[in-house]
């Protein structure tokens, strides 16, 4: 999963994405450019403040455009997440039962 979620990072990174409204926010005041920072950056939050208070919004649309093949291809990394965490869930659950069947028994 990690790597098709810092290509989704990388992505959103490129047109100016940030997580939240109030990071973006961070962001703009700091003079980063858009593609700037890395996935890494991203991660971990370095220049928009921390992910445990920041409790605005999504942040809006950017100004960045993008391009029919730039939406299909994140449309299919999305479908790709989804697909992933479900496989993730899924997992989750049968260890759990397992779990439970044997402490029961």
């Amino acid at each position: 999963m990690v790597p098709n979620n810092f290509a989704l990072i990388k992505k959103n990174e490129e047109k100016g994405g940030s997580r939240s409204a109030r990071a973006a926010e961070e962001l703009e005041k700091s003079g980063m450019k858009p593609g700037q920072r890395s996935a890494d950056d991203s991660v971990w939050s370095k220049g928009e403040g921390s992910e445990f208070t920041d409790l605005s919004g999504p942040q809006r649309q950017t100004s960045l455009a993008s391009s029919q093949a730039d939406d299909k291809e994140v449309q299919e990394m999305l479908a790709k997440f989804g697909r992933q965490n479900m496989v993730r869930a899924v997992l989750m659950a049968a260890g759990g039962i397992v779990g439970l069947v044997a402490a029961l028994s």
